[in-house]
């Protein structure tokens, strides 16, 4: 049997493209300021968030996890909750600091992931905290793009929550990555 494990071209991780490229588009709806592109662009980012969801689901269910889908998945959750949250910070008075942390945060898991690939040989997948984050900050942040008042501060510190919580996560499978496992490659879950 053939190994698929490093196949580009599988539905889960064209679902994971095509929601990078509909950032730019999503963003440019939003910044036109009218309702019905507030609209279109939050049923977008809807649609966005369903293929976050379905992609992981789909890759175990048909036999296409990939190395690649392990990099594309996450990181193009960080492409749209960073490119939306410079949005919502420059149109809808989402806080600065808040999108400040969401960087950080996302910068120190990237730079951490990569330096496990480059010394471990291995690729730490998106786990629930990184998923559950991911799912969050991405209504924290719609809830500003639409100027829904009531949900804005509620959903906000949630999120400011769970980046905390999921950085300690993320900080503690770092060091049984780096640490407790110098003898290379093993489960990172």
């Amino acid at each position: 049997m053939p190994d698929r494990s490093n196949r580009f071209l599988t539905l889960p991780n064209l679902l994971s493209l095509s929601r990078m490229a509909v950032v730019p588009y999503i963003l440019y709806l939003f910044y036109q300021r009218r309702p019905e592109c507030d609209r279109l662009g939050f049923i977008l980012a809807i649609i966005a968030i369903l293929t976050d969801i379905f992609d992981g689901y789909l890759a175990r269910r048909l036999g296409q996890v990939s190395e690649w889908g392990k990099l594309l998945d996450p990181l193009s959750d960080k492409v749209c909750i960073v490119g939306a949250a410079i949005v919502a910070v420059g149109l809808k008075g989402y806080p600065v600091w808040a999108m400040v942390l969401i960087i950080l945060r996302d910068v120190a898991i990237l730079l951490g992931g990569l330096y496990i690939v480059r010394t471990k040989g291995l690729v730490m997948v998106s786990d629930l905290w990184g998923k559950l984050t991911a799912l969050i900050l991405a209504g924290s942040i719609l809830v500003y793009l639409i100027n829904l008042e009531l949900l804005k501060s509620p959903l906000l510190y949630l999120a400011m929550v769970m980046i905390f919580a999921s950085s300690g996560h993320y900080l503690l499978r770092f060091r049984r990555a780096v640490i407790e496992n110098p003898e290379g490659p093993r489960d990172l879950s």
